[in-house]
């Protein structure tokens, strides 16, 4: 039996949704925020629907290969993936919206839990586990785009 897990964070940006949407989507620079992991775009296509992904999270040689597809992309609102790899089942969505002339950055992650009670025990370290990840790294990408206004 498979359970979906869906974990969420938000951070606010001081930038255009334009500029947040274009930082965010910009794939090999993810490795200066997205903690522990490098991101990769497969070929010419890949900022746009049916775009190609992949992703090593990890420390040195230790970790796992995520590959992904865009399934969504609506600039400047909304990219979303679906992993494909075989550590990482579900999808991901970056949303970047704007309230009260405000920014906002969420990212939520929809993953398949494997494995029925065995699975659901693991998620109780590995959920929290995520969402400190989440949030870490969106506080990094709000804090990385506020100093490098280049980085868009």
């Amino acid at each position: 039996m498979i359970t979906i897990k869906t974990v969420s964070a938000r951070t606010a940006v001081k930038g255009s949704q334009q500029e947040v949407f274009n930082a965010v989507t910009e794939w090999e620079l993810q490795n200066k925020w997205v903690l522990a992991t490098k991101v990769r775009g497969i070929g010419s296509d890949s900022r746009c629907l049916g775009g190609k992904l992949e992703a090593f999270t990890g420390i040195g040689k230790l970790g796992f290969m995520d590959t992904m597809t865009i399934t969504g992309w609506d600039s400047p609102n909304v990219c979303e993936v679906t992993h494909t790899g075989n550590v990482v089942k579900g999808s991901g969505l970056f949303e970047i919206s704007t309230e009260n002339g405000i920014t906002y950055f969420t990212w939520t992650e929809r993953t398949l839990i494997p494995f029925g009670i065995l699975g659901k025990a693991g998620w109780l370290i590995v959920g929290p586990m995520t969402k400190l990840g989440l949030k870490y790294s969106l506080s990094r990408f709000s804090k990385m785009f506020l100093r490098h206004q280049q980085f868009v």
